[in-house]
């Protein structure tokens, strides 16, 4: 029953997500630290024990009644540092209060101008655990690179339970662009002064990265058996930098990324968070059918839908503010409002903008999830 039931939301899922129109609008949240508050786990033990965390997730998403999720696992200190935001942390328990979630200390540099020198010449492979040995100081590094691979495979694990469960993961890992990469380990502030500094040294440093991040990220889709990758961007979007910069230093690198992942059998789901309004019809350039569009509630969906429908599904974006200060009417009348107006051609998937915030009431979340049943059913397919 539970596998029947697996089958059918990843139906309604992948055909939303390939343009179609399927029985009804799926729901895919983003629901971890959501989960670990809702189900009273102190946050300094989540982000440590994940397989406890795996199961809160799994439950909460069952009680829900989700079509899916964008992740199965709880993000560790390990793993936010090495394939999130390369740069210091602080950690709930040690830095800060037991239940407060980590936050990125994004303080001072961790890679200096030189390093770009290292990576044009070696590669992203080779600078990397030099990054991550500096950014940790919660392990050795040989302990953080273990925990890594030991993550790798658990997250195969949990991904069979929540099939089994009848719940669909729809990634089966990330890439981080390069030029996430470098803002996060040079700070925002001095990565955008080497752009004016070393515009072609950043570049063929970015260019020189790239086969490495994909390469990471392709192997982590294969081992998960899931083809499909989060592409996590923010910094490269019009609310940032103009769009003669993004012309220059971001799009023909995103653009090299995703025909790489495609090319190699895999699609994109695009997690952009800020505000992309303005770039919107250079992610045109992307593979027809191959990627979608997940906003954070920053970009304005209803401007996407103009420009990108029929190209690319998009996913989103009840906005966080709704879901913790909201009420179960304002969602349900949003949520209408998006499925009316965004999903009304299909390729539309119901989704939460970025993450359900941890302070999320239960009952918007669920009127988000009751709001796809209700008013998203498509008269015909």
């Amino acid at each position: 029953m539970a596998l029947e039931l697996y089958e059918e939301r990843l139906k309604r899922i992948e055909t939303a997500a390939h343009l179609g129109k399927p029985d009804r609008v799926p729901v895919v949240l983003g629901i971890e630290y959501f989960a670990a508050r809702y189900k009273g786990m102190k946050m300094a033990e989540f982000i440590w024990n994940t397989k406890k965390g795996a199961a809160l997730i799994l439950e909460t998403a069952l009680e829900l009644g989700v079509d899916g999720l964008l992740s199965a696992m709880p993000v560790s200190p390990v793993a936010a540092v090495a394939a999130v935001f390369p740069t210091r942390i602080k950690l709930p328990g040690r830095d800060l209060g037991e239940d407060e979630l980590l936050q990125f200390n994004e303080a001072e540099p961790l890679m200096e101008v030189e390093d770009y020198d290292f990576i044009i010449k070696h590669g992203w492979k080779a600078f990397f655990p030099k990054l991550l040995e500096r950014c940790i100081d919660f392990m050795p590094l040989k302990e953080a690179l273990a925990q890594l691979e030991a993550l790798g495979e658990l997250a195969v694990t949990v991904n069979d339970c929540f099939k089994k469960a009848g719940i669909p993961v729809i990634t089966g890992g990330g890439i981080v662009p390069p030029s996430q990469l470098f803002s996060a380990a040079r700070t925002i502030g001095e990565f955008f002064k080497d752009l004016r500094r070393y515009p072609q040294k950043v570049i063929d440093a970015m260019e020189a990265a790239l086969p490495d991040v994909v390469e990471t990220g392709l192997a982590a889709a294969r081992s998960s058996g899931i083809d499909r990758l989060i592409f996590g961007a923010t910094r490269e979007c019009g609310g940032f930098v103009s769009l003669a910069m993004y012309e220059r230093f971001f799009h023909p690198i995103f653009l090299r990324i995703i025909n790489a992942c495609v090319k190699a059998g895999c699609e994109v789901l695009l997690h952009f968070d800020s505000d992309w309004t303005k770039n919107l019809g250079y992610l045109r350039d992307f593979p027809a059918g191959k990627c979608i569009l997940h906003m954070d509630g920053s970009t304005d969906i209803f401007k996407a839908k103009e420009v990108l429908g029929g190209h690319m599904a998009l996913k989103g974006d009840v906005p966080p503010s709704l879901l913790t200060i909201g009420t179960p009417e304002k969602v349900d009348t949003y949520c209408r409002r998006l499925i009316a107006e965004v999903g009304r051609e299909g390729g539309f998937i119901l989704a939460q903008g970025c993450g359900v915030p941890i302070n999320a009431k239960i009952e918007n979340v669920k009127a988000m999830v009751e709001a796809a049943q209700k008013y998203g059913v498509y008269s015909c397919n």
